[in-house]
């Protein structure tokens, strides 16, 4: 860090059911650790909804900036965090970025809502990066086109990403701008008006297909259980959900009986549908870069 910069104290906070955007989260941390900043990784994963709306703010170390890695679920923050955010105290004088990952086929409003939500609780977000991943709805990811993301190559945008957001909390005089979150709209109109209608509505998280179990396939092996990542999932003696679901699907990958079924056959097959045939649409193929950083003044591929 130069001679004559703001020191200051960041917490990176983090939910990644299938690793992606810890992926991302840890390659935040390995920027700010290598500038020998006093940073802070929290990630909470295998956290529920409903334990988020009781979390306890007053452990969390103090930060001067909040970083928060979220997967894209639903056009939306993840639900755990975007119920973590909610219930955050003012932070006034604090800043925060963030990083989102997403299933290729857009990232919707996600960024806009998340900077929204921040900008309530009187934190202004500096810079933000979208990092498109493999899709965790996509259950061929034979199928998936971005399979193998995030690469190296994505993750090089996630380092000059997390320099920058350091460029914007070093500036001398503590004379620091924030993104205003319409930056984080929609570009295009399909997009925009689905965000507008269904999508910005709290039901949106219903379309995606859920789960549900057929117990004369299951040999009660436990692997649903630990690959949940809100610790839902319970044996008594077969498998049930005692929680909020997030629909990520991760016990439907791990059944090795095919126990695990996706809910709603005519919601099942136009989701993910969808998803494999949405790439090809011209107007999803028009959001590139696909890995993007957004800092104040600039937009960067």
């Amino acid at each position: 860090m130069s001679e004559g910069k703001l020191a200051f104290k960041t917490v990176i906070v983090t939910f990644s059911p299938h690793g992606n955007t810890r992926s991302v989260a840890e390659r935040i941390l390995k920027i700010f650790d290598e500038e020998r900043l006093d940073v802070s990784l929290i990630d909470l994963t295998g956290g529920g909804v409903e334990e988020f709306q009781e979390f306890d703010f007053s452990k969390m170390p103090p930060f001067d900036l909040l970083v928060v890695a979220s997967p894209i679920y639903a056009w939306k923050i993840i639900l755990p965090l975007e119920v973590f955010l909610s219930n955050m105290p003012d932070g006034r004088g604090k800043y925060a970025a963030l990083a989102v990952t997403y299933g290729g086929v857009t990232s919707g409003h996600a960024l806009y809502n998340a900077a929204k939500l921040l900008g309530e609780k009187g934190i202004p977000t500096l810079g933000a990066v979208k990092v498109v991943a493999s899709h965790s709805n996509v259950l061929d990811e034979e199928k998936d086109p971005f399979s193998n993301h995030p690469d190296e190559s994505d993750l090089e945008v996630v380092d000059a990403f997390a320099r920058g957001v350091i460029e914007k909390m070093e500036i001398e005089k503590g004379c620091r701008e924030a993104i205003l979150p319409d930056t984080f709209r929609p570009r295009f109109l399909p997009v925009r008006l689905l965000s507008k209608t269904y999508f910005s509505k709290r039901h949106s998280r219903k379309f995606p297909p859920g789960i549900r179990f057929v117990h004369g396939k299951c040999t009660q092996c436990g692997r649903c259980v630990r690959a949940c990542p809100v610790n839902i999932i319970t044996m008594d003696p077969y498998p049930a959900k005692n929680g909020t679901c997030i629909k990520c699907h991760n016990c439907k990958r791990v059944c090795p009986k095919g126990a695990v079924k996706s809910t709603g056959l005519w919601r099942k097959f136009v989701f993910h549908y969808c998803m494999l045939k949405l790439h090809s649409l011209p107007f999803i193929k028009g959001e590139k870069p696909m890995t993007q950083v957004f800092l104040v003044n600039r937009i960067n591929g």
